[in-house]
């Protein structure tokens, strides 16, 4: 969905409301593929606010995610709020926002004459609120690192890794602390 800032930037204190709805297909993030279970839903407004855009939004969806331990899928609710403050490439020296060419501004999105593309915030959106390590929950004991047994579900026979000689102590501390 294209949303044309710069026609809002016209009228002063105008307000837009804007409503996404769609079911996303698979994201890659960090080599993983990320699978949506429900559509992507999201209501944002834009109020110029003089010579600033505030965008607010929220956007509800649910992922399927991988346990970082176990590899069981999830079905993860995501639900973000977020704002933006936009600026008009022609307004900045009028705010005293230096930007040298090639960088970002620190507080500020910039914009031009062509229309954003509401989809590309609302997926960046929700790349950061994906977990980079994601647990089924926070006692999940993971996979046997030999059999590759899910020790949620039951015990494997396997016999414990011997250990590096060089982190025998470590194992010796570990063992006196749960005695004592």
């Amino acid at each position: 969905m294209l949303v044309n800032l710069a026609e809002i930037r016209k009228s002063p204190d105008l307000t837009r409301n804007y409503h996404f709805e769609e079911q996303f297909p698979p994201l890659s993030l960090m080599g993983e593929e990320i699978k949506f279970s429900a559509p992507v839903l999201a209501d944002v407004i834009v109020h110029n606010t003089g010579m600033v855009l505030q965008m607010k939004g929220s956007i509800r969806t649910r992922a399927i995610l991988a346990c970082g331990r176990c590899l069981k899928l999830v079905d993860y609710p995501i639900q973000i709020e977020f704002e933006l403050p936009y600026v008009h490439q022609d307004d900045l020296n009028e705010l005293g926002i230096q930007v040298e060419p090639g960088e970002d501004p620190d507080h500020y999105e910039i914009f031009g004459e062509e229309p954003i593309n509401l989809r590309d915030i609302i997926t960046e959106n929700i790349i950061m609120a994906i977990p980079m390590s994601f647990l089924c929950h926070p006692d999940c004991r993971g996979l046997c690192v030999q059999c590759g047994q899910d020790l949620n579900q039951t015990e494997c026979d396997c016999q414990p890794e011997q250990i590096d000689p060089r982190l025998a102590v470590l194992q010796e501390l570990i063992k006196f602390r749960q005695e004592h």
